[in-house]
């Protein structure tokens, strides 16, 4: 907002109008769209508060998009296309896995569980041990760590298990390097994935590994796949009567996932030499 509302940082609340938001994002909205979309949902959020607190007039909001500024810039995804985050394909995740299990490193290890666990990368990296319930061999993630603010109980496969045990613990979090107990940032984990597997992935991408994985490999429900990633559902209605977590359907589905990362690497038939040659 800094670098974008200098147009309207001086303007008392209460006169910001539609010219005055078009000034601050129409300039930029076909070279930055999501950007700029995201300035336009920014003032909004202050123009909202401000209109509670008696600080503006009642009434729509000048950054409204239907019915208001879709009729006057067009749609952000009409101009930047929506792109996915770049996925290992999941016949080549266990060679992945395979390297980091044999490995001590601490970050290698962290990106282990987010494999085992399909979870987003800051919910592994500042993962805490006061978390983890050996006893039940659940985690969970507070919701202060989840996008959607929900805490998320994810079930521990035996792999998962015997990657947390052998970790040491010298602090309050799973994954700290360099003895401060400061968790991993989010780089270190990037260039781990870019040291085994090489340029062009992402953390999040094996996310889709799994749901790809579980899609074409599994015969579990949409929800309890979806569960896994701590997907919340949309329908109101139907999230109203949800009322379980579905731990003993997922942890089922993240053994097999499990259990699959722990096969051996599929070979590639193009680097087999025949020890002899067929007459």
């Amino acid at each position: 907002m800094t670098t974008y509302c200098r147009p309207i940082l001086k303007v008392n609340v209460a006169d910001i109008d539609t010219g005055m938001v078009l000034r601050c994002i129409e300039g930029d909205w076909k070279r930055a769209p999501e950007t700029m979309d995201r300035v336009r949902r920014r003032i909004g959020e202050v123009l909202g508060f401000c209109q509670v607190r008696n600080l503006r007039p009642a009434g729509a909001l000048p950054t409204a998009w239907e019915n208001h500024l879709d009729k006057l810039l067009p749609h952000p995804r009409s101009i930047q296309p929506v792109k996915h985050h770049p996925a290992m394909a999941y016949a080549d995740v266990p060679a992945l896995y395979a390297k980091l299990s044999a490995s001590d490193a601490i970050a290698d290890a962290c990106l282990a569980l987010v494999l085992l666990t399909a979870v987003r990368s800051v919910e592994a990296r500042e993962a805490q041990w006061n978390e983890i319930d050996f006893a039940a061999r659940t985690w969970t993630i507070p919701a202060s760590r989840m996008k959607k603010k929900l805490a998320h109980v994810v079930p521990l496969s035996d792999e998962a298990m015997a990657l947390i045990e052998r970790l040491p613990r010298k602090g309050e979090h799973l994954f700290a390097i360099n003895g401060d107990d400061k968790p991993l940032v989010a780089m270190t984990l990037r260039k781990t994935l870019a040291r085994h597997a090489g340029e062009g992935y992402t953390i999040h991408g094996f996310r889709a590994s799994f749901r790809t994985w579980s899609d074409e490999c599994s015969n579990y429900p949409e929800r309890i796949k979806e569960f896994c990633l701590a997907h919340v559902e949309s329908n109101a209605t139907v999230k109203a009567y949800m009322r379980s977590d579905l731990l003993a359907q997922r942890a089922k589905l993240m053994v097999q996932w499990a259990s699959y990362l722990a096969s051996p690497p599929a070979v590639d038939a193009t680097s087999v030499v025949p020890l002899y040659k067929v007459a």
